[in-house]
């Protein structure tokens, strides 16, 4: 026995959304944009307008000023630690050093 669409119960469930209302919207717009541009036959897209759109998502997710410092944090930790390991292997290899476990010259 088949299910009758008219027998079914629907609710809205805002908390078990995965995406909001407002990236949804965007997703449909796009969708019926695209729609309109293969019913019209024209698939083609300018190289400018690609750029354009590449650049444009860049400066908006890449570029952030809070991402760039947390960047720039953890470079300049990063540069501390290979320091760090640069100036212990040097000493280490100096002539007349001496370290942990090794004999000490004569």
């Amino acid at each position: 026995m088949e299910e009758h669409p008219s027998d079914r119960v629907t609710a809205a469930v805002p908390e078990l959304r995965v995406i909001d209302d407002e990236l949804w919207s965007q997703g449909n717009a796009r969708q019926m944009e695209m729609r309109r541009v293969k019913s019209s036959g024209d698939l083609t897209i300018s190289r400018q307008k690609i750029e354009e759109r590449i650049l444009r998502k860049v400066r908006e997710k890449l570029m952030r000023r809070d991402l760039s410092e947390e960047f720039c944090d953890f470079q300049q930790a990063q540069s501390c630690v290979h320091r760090r390991r640069r100036w212990s292997t040097t000493r280490l290899f100096m002539p007349g050093s001496v370290s942990i476990g090794a004999v000490p010259p004569p």
